[in-house]
């Protein structure tokens, strides 16, 4: 108390105690009930993430699009084509959310990603053309179009990737959290993060999954990942053929699935010799913590090997699956390139954070 320093002439401690044996007080963010309302006017003001196109069968499930504040889990057997639906799902949200994307890809390079977007953009599979020269000439003539996805109309970046992922967690950590702070970055994108744990304990996987629960809170992030099941024992039906699995088949099933509001669970028939079926993905809601509503095999999505493209299954199907549309014709049916108004960044300051 000041006062007492007064009252006993004792200006100098008053001096050293305040200025340099200062304890610092700690902020355990209690609030008053009385800022409940503003802060919900804030969450409802704040816009959902809208579905891609080729998700809009799930539109009954998510209502008004995929709020921030959630963490995303798409769960699917090895080679069922999850990463190409969550690549899908990147590029659309990178031009149509008005939130930043963050990047951590554990499978492709930047130079592999960019050939994604190059792909979506032309409507060719740039990887899988014959010869480099074939290659070079579609970046080319697309390149106004590739730049759209790479630069916002203020020429600044449209998303960011962490090319060099740290092999610590820590550091790992800290990268996320440099680029939410600097860069205003509300969608992460971990792809697969089965991988990401694939060398680390128990304990460093829980510490890492309760961080990103901290991020979704802390920061309003909504965060998308990718993993695997496990495999089927002997005599099971396999999950790469078109086999139902709950939650419990999923690897690293307790932390991800308990720390994730929303679980969807991939299937597809990959040996099927008919091949609208052989390329048809079902989708399964089996968590729904905002929305509340589950069902199995609710949506339906169909893959053009021809387009590098994912639909939703009606429309491809009402369109023949595109079986005899050229990539020139399919670019104008779908136009890739409008782009949202990213929201600014709203603090140039860069936290550290003790608790992690």
């Amino acid at each position: 108390d000041a006062n007492e320093y007064l009252k006993n002439d004792d200006m100098a401690n008053l001096v050293a105690d305040v200025y340099w044996n200062a304890v610092p007080v700690k902020d355990f963010g209690i609030a008053g009930s009385g800022s409940i309302y503003d802060e919900i006017i804030k969450t409802v003001k704040t816009e959902s993430i809208a579905l891609p196109n080729f998700l809009s069968d799930l539109k009954p499930v998510f209502k008004g699009g995929i709020p921030l504040q959630e963490i995303i889990l798409l769960a699917a057997a090895s080679s069922i084509g999850k990463s190409a639906i969550v690549n899908q799902i990147m590029l659309d949200w990178i031009m149509t959310s008005v939130h930043k994307v963050l990047i951590l890809s554990f499978e492709d390079t930047m130079g592999t990603l960019g050939a994604k977007i190059a792909s979506k953009v032309s409507g060719h599979n740039i990887l899988a053309m014959e010869t480099t020269e074939e290659k070079l000439e579609v970046l080319e003539k697309y390149k106004p179009e590739i730049d759209k996805y790479l630069y916002t109309e203020d020429g600044e970046h449209r998303f960011n990737v962490i090319e060099r992922i740290p092999e610590s967690i820590d550091d790992l950590k800290e990268a996320i959290i440099q680029s939410i702070r600097l860069y205003n970055s509300k969608i992460l994108i971990i792809d697969p993060i089965s991988s990401l744990f694939s060398d680390k304990t128990n304990e460093e996987q829980a510490s890492f999954m309760k961080f990103l629960e901290t991020v979704k809170n802390k920061y309003g992030c909504t965060i998308l990942m990718s993993t695997h099941t496990r495999k089927g024992s002997s005599g099971q039906k396999d999950k790469g053929e078109g086999a139902s699995f709950g939650e419990d088949e999923i690897r690293g099933s307790s932390v991800l699935v308990g720390v994730s509001t929303i679980v969807m669970l991939l299937s597809r028939d990959k040996m099927a010799s008919d091949p609208i079926e052989r390329n048809t993905t079902k989708i399964s809601v089996s968590k729904n913590r905002t929305y509340s509503i589950t069902a199995r095999d609710i949506a339906k999505i169909y893959y053009s090997p021809q387009h590098h493209t994912l639909f939703s299954y009606n429309y491809a199907e009402a369109n023949g699956f595109f079986l005899d549309t050229s990539a020139e014709e399919l670019k104008e049916i779908l136009d890739n390139t409008k782009a949202a108004k990213l929201v600014t960044n709203e603090t140039d300051e860069m936290e550290v954070l003790s608790e992690f």
